[in-house]
């Protein structure tokens, strides 16, 4: 029995199978590919993403019904449906908010009982914690869900942006 290189099992002892090469610079200048989710939030108009109108970014409940919201969200989120569709793409920045002002109350707390150079400290280690959460990250994320479902629900009512600021 003859032992050969194919791209199904991994190759002779264990080396890795034949690729085809792809210089990095055809990588580099290829064509983008269509994804269904953007995650910039610059309000420019692609075709995934319509402009927001004044007012929606920092709503605290997503408009309409549970179920509206609920399936808004669904189109435009990679992650599905929603545990709470009602919150709106406000809380999670208050959300985001509170949880820096967590580090600084701790970081206060810790300069009172052992000096403030401690509590730069731990100032800097919070931030540093914070800005490696990935919870943090996908807070902004889906906050950006939000806003975007936001203006989808406004649009099917066909609300418009002074009737939007009033809610």
């Amino acid at each position: 029995m003859a032992v050969t290189n194919d791209n199904t099992h991994g190759g002779v002892l264990g080396t890795p199978p034949k690729t085809p090469a792809v210089h990095p610079i055809d990588v580099i200048y290829a064509e983008p590919s269509a994804e269904p989710y953007s995650s910039t939030n610059d309000g420019a108009t692609t075709p995934d993403k319509p402009p927001l109108e004044k007012g929606e970014a920092t709503q605290m409940e997503v408009p309409g019904t549970v179920q509206e919201a609920s399936a808004a969200i669904e189109s435009v989120s990679p992650e599905g449906q929603p545990a709470d569709p009602k919150r709106g793409p406000g809380a999670y920045m208050w959300l985001i908010a509170l949880g820096g002002l967590v580090v600084l109350g701790l970081s206060f707390l810790i300069g009172q009982s052992f000096g403030w150079g401690a509590a730069a400290v731990g100032a800097a280690i919070g931030c540093v914690a914070l800005f490696f959460n990935p919870v943090m990250w996908a807070a902004f994320d889906r906050k950006n869900d939000r806003q975007q479902a936001v203006h989808q629900v406004n649009a099917n009512h066909g609300v418009g942006q002074a009737e939007a600021r009033r809610r």
